[in-house]
This record gives structure tokens, sequence and C-alpha cells, in this order.
């Protein structure tokens, strides 16, 4: 669109010229068919490359250089796809390309753990730690680090990671359902009800009233549970991945999810 007006002044230009040197319209015609028949093809073969986003991306990188947008682009349609091996590979690309900050580099290492992944995404979250500004920045990553080091069975040092997320921020979520299931696991279970408690004064989500639910039921209190859960299907948008989160943390700290 930008270029219509140039080439109304090149389309009336080539004309006057032409009159002004007595060149008839007829010889004119042949030229003006096979410039249309190139950028025919032209384009043909460039709308070949938006038929959808990964085509569209792969080309993008394929034709420049060092296109962090791309990758990530790319990164972001293979994961809506479910391809996370490869979209992992492309945001890998992107921290060599350009480098991110702490929090993406957290979410690559959520994408490793949830892909059973451990090593690496304790890697990711190790480097998020290094990346981090700030203490909330730091608490995230020593947060999601306790949890992979929980998945690998290393509840010791899982708490540790707890520990020192929660004396980076207080009111993370994360640490502070992973340490109330550590209670939870050695019997504590009023401890692991109030800590699960205060994360969900902080974040009333689908997968924190699961995990009370879980607590109130081994603590034997099986209406409060029934009604956390059907809390948590009131407030949820998807309640089969909120299921699957909290089961997954529920791992994390070696509970066997009811």
């Amino acid at each position: 669109l930008p270029f219509v007006g140039l080439f109304i002044a090149v389309v009336w230009g080539v004309m006057e010229v032409a009159n002004w040197r007595g060149v008839r319209g007829a010889w004119l015609l042949a030229p003006s068919v096979a410039i249309l028949l190139g950028l025919g093809m032209l384009t043909h073969r460039q709308i070949s490359y938006w038929r959808d986003g990964e085509t569209m991306w792969r080309r993008t990188i394929s034709v420049t250089e060092r296109n962090t947008v791309a990758h990530n682009g790319l990164a972001y349609v293979l994961t809506k796809q479910g391809r996370v091996e490869e979209a992992i590979a492309e945001y890998k690309k992107v921290e060599e390309l350009h480098g991110y900050g702490a929090p993406a580099i957290v979410q690559v290492g959520v994408y490793e753990q949830a892909h059973g992944h451990l090593r690496e995404a304790a890697v990711q979250y190790k480097l998020s730690l290094a990346m981090a500004v700030d203490a909330s920045e730091q608490s995230d990553a020593y947060a999601h680090l306790g949890a992979a080091l929980g998945e690998m069975g290393d509840f010791g040092d899982e708490r540790m990671a707890y520990a020192y997320a929660l004396q980076g921020n207080p009111r993370n979520t994360l640490a502070l359902t992973g340490v109330g299931l550590l209670a939870e696991r050695a019997g504590d279970l009023t401890t692991g009800l109030e800590l699960i408690d205060r994360a969900l004064k902080v974040d009333r989500s689908d997968v924190n009233l699961l995990l009370l639910a879980q607590a109130l039921r081994q603590a034997g209190r099986r209406s409060e549970a029934d009604a956390a859960e059907r809390e948590a299907r009131r407030v949820s948008s998807d309640l089969a991945q909120a299921h699957k989160s909290a089961a997954q943390q529920m791992t994390s700290a070696g509970i066997t999810p009811q």
C-alpha cells in the first residue's frame, strides 16, 4: 500500500514519455504483460510463506540473521501445537542471541520441568538466579528451583530453596504451598494447612484450592475439602490443567495425589 502512489507515478510517467517520444501503446503491451506475470509469480511464491505461523517464522529466520523476534514467534507457535521440545530449542536460541531476563529464563525452566527434564530445568532456574535484578525475581527462581529439586527427591535442598524464596518474598505462593506440602508430608497437617491458607490469601487460584482440599482431606475434614473443590471448579478456567499442576506440586513434595 505505501507504494501505490509511486506505482501511479511510474505508470503515468511512462505514458507521458511514450507519448512525447511517439511510442505506440502496442509496443508497451508486451513488457507490461511480462512485468505483471513476473510480479504474479513472485506474489504466489510469497503467499506460500504465509499459510501458517510456523511457515512464516521459519521463512523469516531463513532470510534474516540473529532475528530474536522470529525465533521467539516460532517458539510460541510450537508451544501452542504441543511441540515443546522444539519450542525449548527456539527459546534457547533466543537466549543465545539476545539473552533473556530472569522471568523469561524461569519460563524456559518451567517448560523443561513440565516435560520431565528436571536437571535441565534446575540449570535454567540457577541461571535465572544469576540474572535476577531484585529480590522478587530471586524469590521466583528459588521457588521454582525448590519444586524441581523436590521432583528429583532432594527434599532437604527443596526446603532450603523455599526458605530463600520466602526470605526474598514472604508472599511467594509457590514457596508457601511447597513448604506447606513438605509439612504435610512430615505429618504436620496443622502447619501445612496454615501455609496453604496463607498462599490462598495471596492468590485464591484453582490450583491452591485443590491443594487445600488435599490437605483438608488428609486431616479428615472432608466437608471442608469438598467445599474447597467446589470453589476450585467455580473459579477455574481449565480444571484439568489445575489438577495436573496441583498433582505436580504434590509430587515435588513427595506426596502421592489422592
